[in-house]
């Protein structure tokens, strides 16, 4: 039996997301990292790019991101997009302690995470690329790694982050 691989590789900066030509004001050196990365996608010619980011998204960075997924597209690579991914608040211990403090599972509640940013850039992405051909269809990481979520006591549904 032989062994067989999936090629796969990582270009990436901290705090960046993979938008050409976008300025971000406390990452000052993420215009040109993209500068870099987007040629470098453009002849290498990967079948699938997937991009994720911390986005903050709004329309204006929407219409940042398709560019740079018409780029690509043009070049005959198809182009998947996750959307934010979970994160807290503030740090995961320091929740789980004060609730544990507190007497109370250390469950972390819809408050303490991102989950309405979340729902934003879901709403965002899925306008601007759920239908567009060629792109595949917006991968909502709420969906994926969260859920349904965990019944409450109160009966409403929570992130199961914890």
């Amino acid at each position: 039996m032989q062994n067989s691989a999936i090629p796969f590789g990582m270009l990436a900066s901290s705090g960046c997301p993979p938008i050409a030509d976008l300025d971000i004001e406390q990452r000052p050196n993420c215009r040109d990292v993209n500068r870099e990365i987007l040629p470098f996608l453009l002849r290498l010619k990967p079948r699938l790019v997937i991009l994720s980011a911390a986005w903050h998204m709004n329309s204006e960075i929407a219409v940042w991101l398709k560019t740079t997924v018409d780029q690509l597209e043009q070049a005959g690579i198809k182009v998947a997009i996750v959307s934010e991914s979970p994160a807290f608040n503030t740090r995961a211990p320091n929740i789980a302690a004060a609730h544990l403090e507190a007497g109370r599972p250390p469950i972390a509640p819809v408050t303490d995470t991102n989950i309405e940013t979340m729902k934003t850039t879901d709403s965002i992405l899925s306008a601007a690329f759920g239908a567009a051909p060629g792109v595949l269809p917006v991968i909502s990481a709420q969906d994926v790694l969260l859920g349904e979520g965990l019944p409450s006591a109160n009966g409403r549904w929570r992130p199961s982050l914890f």
